[in-house]
Formats: C-alpha cells, structure tokens, sequence
C-alpha cells in the first residue's frame, strides 16, 4: 500500500532507496525495521517519512535518522511538509537530506 503511493506520485525513483516497514520482518517503530535500514545505506543518508509522531517521527529520530513529519510542524520533527507531493521536488529532497 505505501509503495503504491509513492509509486503514484512518481517517488520511488527519486531516492536513492526506499524501505517500507509492511515490507520488512520487522515492523515500526520496533528498532529492527531502523537496522534493516542501516545495513542498506549509511547513517547519513538516513530520512524517514511519517504522518505520526509517536510511531514514525519519535523512532525514527532516536534511531538517528532526520524525521520528517508529514503534517503541521513540531519540534519533536527535525522537518516538516505539508504533503507527499512535496517529495516530487528536488529542492525539497536537498533541504531534508541536508544535501
């Protein structure tokens, strides 16, 4: 379902590589789902994309990796936006990644 949506949106190819918690023997926010990450890509190239604070935003951060809150901002987010579609952007891709 979530890869369906990137897919709609045409995201898949813009990252680098894309991991999906429903597609992993270990789901969020349990810490297995953020290792699986980390054996993929190395730690600074870490973003993590989610529409809740506490299982997606939270983890993710306490896992070292940016958090970016799909909705309206919080400091518990290292970013926000305000929708998926921002991730079609490339500018936008930089500001979250750091780049």
């Amino acid at each position: 379902m979530q890869r369906a949506k990137l897919d709609r949106h045409g995201l898949t190819d813009r990252f680098e590589d894309v991991l999906i918690s429903g597609e992993t023997d270990s789901m969020k926010p349990r810490d297995g789902f953020f290792e699986a990450a980390k054996e993929r890509l190395p730690a600074d190239r870490h973003v993590y994309v989610g529409d809740r604070i506490g299982t997606d935003v939270v983890p993710a951060c306490e896992n070292g990796f940016r958090g970016v809150l799909v909705g309206d901002p919080t400091p518990l987010a290292d970013r926000s936006i305000e929708s998926v579609a921002e991730l079609s952007d490339r500018a936008t891709i930089e500001r979250l990644t750091g780049e």
